[in-house]
C-alpha cells in the first residue's frame, strides 16, 4: 500500500510538466501560425470569398503574362511578433515569386494590430524599391484604412503595386472600384524622369548584385532549412509559388 501510494504521488507530480509541453510549442516563435499558401487569405473576413476568387483569377493572369507573383494575406493578428518577422518569413516559407528570379510581392495586413506590410523579393529592388512600397502604403492604403475602408485600400494597393511593377492595368482587370479609386495616369514627366542610360546602367548593376546574394543567399538558407521549419503552422508545405525569396525589403505602416 505504501509504495502505491509513493507511485501515485510521483504520478501526479508528473502530470504538469507533461501537459505543458504541447501548450508551449503550440505558441511556438512565429506568433500567429501560418495559412497554406493561396494567392488570396482572408482570416480577418474583410475581403470575402467572391473577392478573394476575383484577386486571384486576377493575379493568376498577370503571374502567367510576366511571371511576377503578388500574393495578399490578411490576419486579425501577427500573434505578437512584429509584422516586418513575421510578414518576411511567411514570404520565404511559401517561396512567393520565381526562383532565382525571386520577383515576388506579398501585402500582409494584420486588422487587429492596425499594422500591414508589402514585403518584396530580392530580385525587385529596381522595379518596386523600399521608397516605392513606402509610398504605396502611405498615399493609397493606410488612408482607406483609416476611414474603415478595409477592402477597398487592400484593393487599391494591390493595383498600385501592379502598376508600380509595370504590369497592364485598366478598366478590364483593376482591383479596386473605378469609382472610388481611379487608375493614375502616367504622365511625361514621370515617364522621363530618369535618363534611359541611367536606368539601363542601374538595372544591369543590381542584376549583379541580385545574383550574387541571391546565390548566397540559396545556399545559406538551404542549409538552414530548419530555421525555416520552425515557422510552419502545420500547412501542407507544398507552395502554389515559385520559390523566391525575400532578405526583408519592402515597407511597413499603420492606421
Amino acid at each position: 500500500m505504501h509504495g502505491a501510494r509513493i507511485l501515485a504521488c510521483a504520478v501526479l507530480a508528473l502530470a504538469p510538466i507533461t501537459l505543458s509541453v504541447p501548450a508551449a510549442a503550440a505558441a511556438g516563435p512565429a506568433g500567429t501560425p501560418y495559412p497554406r499558401p493561396a494567392v488570396c487569405v482572408d482570416q480577418a473576413a474583410v475581403l470575402g470569398t467572391e473577392t478573394c476568387a476575383r484577386i486571384t483569377r486576377v493575379l493568376g493572369a498577370d503571374e502567367r503574362a510576366t511571371t511576377d507573383e503578388i500574393a495578399v494575406v490578411v490576419v486579425r493578428s501577427t500573434g505578437g511578433v512584429s509584422i516586418e518577422t513575421w510578414g518576411t518569413g511567411l514570404f520565404n516559407h511559401w517561396g512567393v515569386g520565381k526562383q532565382g528570379e525571386n520577383n515576388g510581392v506579398l501585402l500582409v495586413v494584420a486588422t487587429d494590430d492596425r499594422r500591414l506590410r508589402i514585403v518584396t523579393g530580392s530580385g525587385l529592388a529596381d522595379r518596386l524599391p523600399d521608397g516605392a512600397a513606402s509610398e504605396i502604403i502611405g498615399r493609397t492604403i493606410t488612408p482607406l484604412f483609416r476611414a474603415g475602408r478595409i477592402q477597398d485600400g487592400v484593393l487599391a494597393g494591390l493595383d498600385q503595386i501592379r502598376l508600380q511593377l509595370g504590369q497592364d492595368v485598366d478598366d478590364s482587370n483593376q482591383l479596386a472600384d473605378p469609382d472610388v479609386v481611379p487608375i493614375p495616369a502616367v504622365t511625361d514627366s514621370q515617364s522621363d524622369s530618369t535618363p534611359v542610360w541611367l536606368s539601363a546602367a542601374i538595372v544591369v548593376f543590381l542584376v549583379g548584385v541580385v545574383g550574387v546574394v541571391g546565390g548566397v543567399g540559396y545556399l545559406v538558407l538551404s542549409g538552414n532549412q530548419r530555421f525555416w521549419d520552425r515557422f510552419d503552422s502545420g500547412s501542407s508545405g507544398s507552395s502554389r509559388f515559385g520559390g523566391g525569396s525575400s532578405s526583408g525589403g519592402g515597407a511597413s505602416g499603420s492606421w
